[in-house]
């Protein structure tokens, strides 16, 4: 799936990441990917100024339009299960 993406958030400890963007029919993508691939991404959007293409794999995808997309393969929740503990921690050390 090709996605136009303008926004990224990355955890490094977690060895993942964060994005949206709009696919060319206006669905807008929340998904997941590997943090050196999202920096990388940011740092383009950063350098051009506006959004770029990216493609993506469906086991990638957490919500199109805000409706939850789960796919439910090992490698899709193991990733989504090493990015949430990571932000979780880090919240809890942000903590008071």
């Amino acid at each position: 799936m090709r996605v136009m993406v303008a926004s990224v958030a990355y955890m490094k400890a977690a060895g993942s990441g964060y994005a949206i963007g709009l696919t060319d029919r206006g669905d807008r993508v929340e998904f997941i990917g590997d943090w050196r691939a999202l920096k990388n991404l940011r740092e383009a959007i950063e350098s051009a100024g506006e959004p770029q293409p990216v493609e993506i794999e469906e086991w990638q995808v957490v919500a199109v339009n805000g409706a939850l997309q789960v796919p439910l393969s090992r490698a899709a929740m193991a990733e989504r299960a090493a990015f949430l503990r990571s932000a979780l921690s880090q919240l809890d050390e942000e903590t008071p």
